[in-house]
């Protein structure tokens, strides 16, 4: 029980974690965003000074920099959340708060059914626990199978007796009744033995159905991310910073910074709530086989 408590609690770690890891990155994301806006609303100030923007671009602008930096504020407290629920998980009373690193850009390796489902009979401390009820049970049936027949005793000497009589003796005893000696605590143990037993069977089958529904998930995100992950950022690296040069330069409209902005925040967000949902149902799948979670 202790070491299936402890699965869990290491699974709520992780997952912590996870959420940590991934509000901190989309702050950073927002922040790089915001940033622009900052920029492109200093620079449209100017512009209206000296008569080369018109006052809806400028409201415009300030405009969409207030909406970004709504989100940042937001995303800051979202960070400040998840770090302190990590902390709690962790650390002491004392500590407030702790700070994620990063999640891996890396993609956790291929696990296959087959191997998750080994290794979940092996390593799973419930199914240990089963087990260990079951071997117990067994025990105390044959133990009482043995009390519910007669436990005959022998003793021998030699003896001396008052009369002058001497010589050696043979006993042997047999405690009464005969038979159906408790034969009721034989049959009490063997139905606790089959209990035990059905509820090793259901305990194998819950598991087997949690892997593969962990293994479903984990393999679904991973070909999700592969797919997708690669095609969604290519391109975006150097999009915001092309655009705010442009802008700057005059060369690129209001309108299409803002479209190149929103395509970079969206693309950027997309692929950390991807990264974070293929980490969080890694770690699942680690706590469905009975492993450690760790990064590989």
């Amino acid at each position: 029980r202790a070491a299936a408590d402890s699965g869990r609690l290491a699974l709520q770690v992780a997952e912590a974690y996870v959420e940590a890891a991934t509000a901190e990155t989309r702050r950073r994301r927002l922040a790089e965003v915001t940033r622009v806006f900052r920029r492109a609303d200093s620079s449209m100030a100017e512009r209206e000074t000296g008569g080369d923007a018109s006052g809806y671009a400028v409201r415009r602008v300030r405009l969409e920099r207030a909406r970004y930096e709504q989100r940042l504020a937001a995303a800051r407290l979202d960070v400040d959340s998840a770090q302190r629920q990590l902390a709690l998980l962790i650390l002491p009373s004392s500590a407030p708060a702790v700070a994620a690193a990063s999640l891996p850009t890396s993609i956790p390796p291929p696990v296959s059914e087959r191997k998750a489902l080994r290794t979940a009979q092996r390593q799973r401390p419930e199914l240990r626990r089963r087990r260990s009820e079951v071997d117990a049970r067994k025990a105390a049936r044959r133990a009482a199978r043995r009390e519910a027949w007669p436990d005959p005793s022998v003793t021998a000497g030699y003896k001396r007796q008052s009369d002058g009589f001497e010589g050696a003796f043979l006993g042997v005893g047999i405690p009464l009744p005969l038979f159906d000696r408790n034969r009721g605590a034989a049959k009490a143990e063997a139905e606790r033995l089959d209990a035990a037993q059905t509820q090793q069977a259901l305990a194998r089958r819950e598991i087997r159905n949690e892997v593969r529904r962990a293994h479903g998930a984990y393999a679904s995100a991973r070909r999700q991310t592969q797919l997708v992950g690669a095609d969604l950022l290519r391109g975006t690296g150097d999009l915001l910073r092309i655009a705010q040069a442009s802008y700057d330069e005059g060369e690129m409209s209001l309108v299409e910074l803002l479209d190149a902005a929103d395509a970079y925040r969206d693309a950027r967000l997309t692929s950390i709530d991807l990264r974070a949902d293929l980490w969080s149902r890694y770690f699942q799948l680690l706590r469905a086989m009975g492993q450690p979670l760790d990064l590989p």
